[in-house]
């Protein structure tokens, strides 16, 4: 499958827009209930580019409503053209808000990362993780690709190349 990051500059379109009557207002309640509980423990999720509180979305308004995940929530920044996921039926982020070169840099880092433990070279992807985070000399809990910015994804992008040429031919 090939990923295609969405089109800001042809603006959200209409079958993109959030429409609130895809989801119940008792729904909307409950997400706003648990995303206060959230920032309450683990602060306020922000756009690392503006600094400024991230809207939380149907995850059609970026991907569209016909996709299987439309009613997946993500945290965006509209003007910056950032966002990130949340973990199943949660308010939890998956990472950090990124742009689209960022979005682009994570994804060819977990394409090669991935490999190490895809192809048994360690034998689970907590390990490969305990590996990476040895390498570039950073905390374990701090080492998951979602955090990493572009040049952390570079430091991992090379650490991995050093140890596993055969996945960059």
């Amino acid at each position: 499958m090939i990923y295609v990051d969405f089109d800001f500059d042809s603006g959200i379109g209409d079958h993109r827009q959030y429409h609130p009557n895809r989801m119940s207002s008792f729904e909307e309640y409950d997400i706003a209930v648990l995303r206060e509980k959230y920032e309450r423990s683990n602060g306020v999720v922000t756009c690392p580019y503006c600094n400024k509180r991230a809207e939380l979305v149907l995850s059609g308004v970026v991907y569209g409503y016909r996709v299987s995940y439309c009613n997946n929530l993500l945290y965006i920044c509209k003007p910056c053209q950032s966002w990130v996921g949340t973990h199943s039926k949660t308010v939890i982020p998956l990472g950090t808000l990124a742009n689209s070169s960022l979005r682009a840099k994570r994804r060819q880092t977990h394409d090669k990362f991935d490999l190490i433990w895809k192809e048994k070279h360690l034998p689970s992807r907590e390990r490969a993780y305990q590996w990476l985070s040895k390498k570039m000399n950073i905390p374990f809990e701090d080492t998951h690709i979602a955090l990493f910015d572009l040049r952390q994804c570079g430091v991992a992008l090379s650490i991995v190349k050093s140890y596993f040429p055969q996945f960059f031919q």
